[in-house]
């Protein structure tokens, strides 16, 4: 891959209480199991991501900014522990998939919207979560899934805007937080 390209992950921050609390998580797993694949990028829910030249990142913010000015408010409920069938992954669970929806579905259109940008193969997320350890090879997920099973939590969030993190694509580079986008601004 070319230099000059990065990945652009379009997200929904979870609020800083909950944010905190996988970071905690993903501190203590750390301890115990090594370093994982999730501990690189901030806690949040993946709407859809494309890799694709710098170059095209204002086409990427505008039709971003003009799409989140149309949406609403959503409410944001996590409930729970659980894990994917492959138990790669743990996270926690999203209550309401069509809420996050009607956030995702009208971004991701928009995105695809733009030949320039499409052309890159947009990746679209349907199952919202919010990740606290991936990229977990089995023995390390059985170590993993004990320390956590039990873990309770619950929250319910208004979510007022989308989140553009990004990352070079470049072996050990971060994500980080790059611009946000209010709803109905």
């Amino acid at each position: 891959m070319s230099d000059d390209r990065f990945r652009y992950l379009l997200v929904i921050a979870p609020p800083t209480q909950v944010a905190d609390h996988v970071q905690a998580l993903r501190a203590t797993l750390q301890a115990s199991i090594g370093r994982f694949q999730s501990m690189r990028v901030p806690p949040h829910l993946t709407l859809l991501f494309v890799d694709m030249p710098e170059a095209l990142q204002d086409d990427l913010f505008n039709v971003i900014a003009a799409t989140a000015r149309t949406l609403s408010p959503i409410t944001l409920g996590i409930q729970g522990i659980t894990h994917f069938p492959d138990k790669r992954t743990i996270y926690f669970k999203v209550l309401d998939h069509p809420a996050v929806a009607t956030v995702r579905e009208p971004l991701a259109a928009a995105v695809r919207g733009v030949p320039a940008i499409d052309r890159f193969g947009m990746h679209v997320t349907d199952h919202p979560h919010l990740t606290i350890a991936t990229g977990l090879k089995p023995d390390r997920f059985e170590m993993a899934w004990p320390m956590v099973r039990d873990e309770a939590m619950e929250d319910h969030s208004v979510v007022h805007d989308v989140v553009l993190l990004r990352r070079a694509l470049k072996p050990d580079a971060l994500y980080s937080e790059f611009r946000r986008f209010p709803f109905g601004a």
